[in-house]
């Protein structure tokens, strides 16, 4: 929804300057509301996403796929977060845990550290969730047309303005 509403903004902001012969302005104005509205995007992505073979944990920049074979224990801290502890002494962070107001009051770092360690219990009993530990750099394509349209807005109102 933040982001609708920021690419609303955006496009008033567009259309005022194109009304009032700014162009420049309005383009320059462009270029810095899109990395804001990347940044939204990417926060707001982050996930744990539970899957048959192991945890993936989609950070802002970074998505992590951890077999469950390679996770020790599930840890965090009790202002909330959630990190995995991984059997080559490493962690993996969750970004959306991070801790906040909602944690502190639904307690959701709590609820997924239960449901992590309920699936690592039927892993080591089954012995599945073999593999690697994989970083990839994450893509949400929603923020990088924003950083792209940041970048080619403000070339123009350079050259506009």
């Amino acid at each position: 929804m933040s982001v609708a509403l920021l690419f609303v903004m955006l496009i008033l902001v567009m259309m005022r300057g194109l009304a009032t012969d700014a162009e420049g302005e309005s383009l320059l104005v462009a270029a810095v509301m899109l990395p804001t509205v990347a940044l939204v995007r990417r926060v707001g992505s982050c996930r744990v996403v539970l899957l048959p073979g192991g945890v993936r944990v989609d950070n802002a920049l970074f998505s992590h796929f951890v077999p469950y074979s390679s996770v020790v224990g599930v840890s965090g801290g009790s202002h909330g977060g959630l990190v995995l502890d991984l059997k080559d002494g490493g962690s993996v962070g969750a970004f959306a845990f991070g801790g906040s107001l909602v944690d502190l009051i639904f307690k959701t770092s709590d609820r997924a550290r239960f449901e992590i360690e309920s699936r690592l219990e039927v892993v080591r009993r089954g012995h599945l969730g073999d593999g690697e530990t994989v970083k990839r750099i994450r893509r949400c394509w929603s923020a990088d047309v924003a950083v792209f349209l940041a970048v080619v807005f403000a070339i123009l109102g350079l050259f506009v303005g």
